[in-house]
């Protein structure tokens, strides 16, 4: 909870608080219909898909919008995406097994 509070008010303050909150909404929403396509007789609904969806949201912008601070900025969003990595192989794992 500790990196969204820090990615989400960065977040926030790139997007405003109407765009946060779409993009966290639409996160969230995929989260669970992914999860019923998943496993239908399991729903799960958690932060990690806010999380996911606002850093993805967050890196997609700075691709497209700032490239400058994407250099500047491109040790933390290596270890983002490691992290990124790291919460969703247990998922992709599970299901190869």
């Amino acid at each position: 909870m500790l990196f969204f509070w820090v990615l989400g008010n960065y977040a926030e303050r790139m997007f405003g608080n109407l765009t946060f909150w779409f993009f966290m909404a639409l996160a969230v929403s995929a989260e669970v219909f992914a999860s019923l396509l998943w496993d239908p007789a399991r729903v799960s609904l958690g932060a990690s898909g806010a999380i996911l969806g606002v850093a993805g949201a967050t890196v997609m912008f700075l691709v497209l919008q700032k490239p400058q601070i994407l250099r500047a900025a491109q040790n933390q969003i290596s270890q983002l995406c490691c992290c990124i990595l790291v919460t969703i192989w247990p998922w992709i794992g599970a299901k190869w097994r």
